[in-house]
């Protein structure tokens, strides 16, 4: 147990990757000998990002309703002026601090951001030519290209969104599905495109219900070029990087 005059050191650090955006930060929580890590995305800077772990480390100090704490750190240009003020006014420490160190302090805990970050590459790095990706994508299971494109679906494309929501509950009417007015066939085309034979046929089945045109249409059924399929599939990846639904680029 701590006592109130037990004091709590809390090493944070952060990995970035300029190419991608996002970084993965990691904290050592001294008390416990335990290690924490995140993932953030959308990140400006190595600056920012050492900035959010840090503030990842006040996070974890205040969950843990440690009272005495000094927050290590080996990042020079951080705010800490802010970082003052957020533990004063959010936080119950009866005492806090900020520690500059240089990163020779801090190895373990840079390491553990270093390595989980080339993790995080792997899953989320986009560099991949149109065929790798498309590739890639379709050695998931159909359910999971599925749900894929239907997060990534938003007001935009409600009746698109409906037929997708349809499918995937697998109980439908023919006359529900008649009601269904498509305005954007490209989306259905590129699904039925990258599901597995036994998928594609059962999609077909269901989408030339609700768009009798497209039996035997040419256009439909004639495999896309890949800059058509990747490009879609790009967006999708894009727009689902933050709900971490992507899938392994390698």
């Amino acid at each position: 147990m701590l006592s109130k005059k037990d004091i709590v050191f809390l090493q944070s650090d952060a990995s970035y990757s300029e190419k991608n955006k996002f970084a993965s930060i990691s904290v050592y929580d001294t008390y416990q000998n335990k290690f924490y890590s995140n993932d953030i995305f959308k990140i400006k800077n190595s600056t920012q990002a050492e900035f959010y772990a840090l503030i990842f480390s006040i996070k974890i100090a205040n969950k843990n309703k440690y009272k005495n704490v000094i927050f290590v750190y080996d990042c020079n240009s951080l705010d800490i002026e802010s970082l003052t003020q957020f533990c004063k006014t959010k936080c119950d420490f009866y005492s806090f601090q900020f520690l500059w160190l240089p990163r020779t302090f801090l190895l373990q805990t840079d390491e553990l951001a270093r390595t989980n970050l080339k993790q995080l590459i792997k899953k989320y790095d986009f560099n991949l030519t149109d065929e790798e990706l498309i590739i890639t994508y379709k050695k998931s299971d159909s359910r999971k290209i599925l749900l894929s494109v239907f997060n990534y679906l938003d007001d935009t494309f409600i009746n698109e969104k409906k037929a997708m929501e349809i499918y995937l509950e697998n109980k439908y009417s023919l006359s529900r599905l008649q009601k269904i007015r498509i305005q954007n066939q490209d989306i259905f085309r590129f699904i039925y495109h990258m599901l597995d034979v036994d998928e594609k046929q059962k999609f077909y089945a269901f989408f030339s219900t609700i768009m009798p045109t497209i039996e035997n249409s040419l256009t439909f059924l004639k495999q896309p070029k890949k800059i058509f399929l990747a490009e879609i599939l790009r967006d999708i990846l894009s727009k689902l990087r933050l709900k971490k639904d992507i899938l392994k680029s390698k």
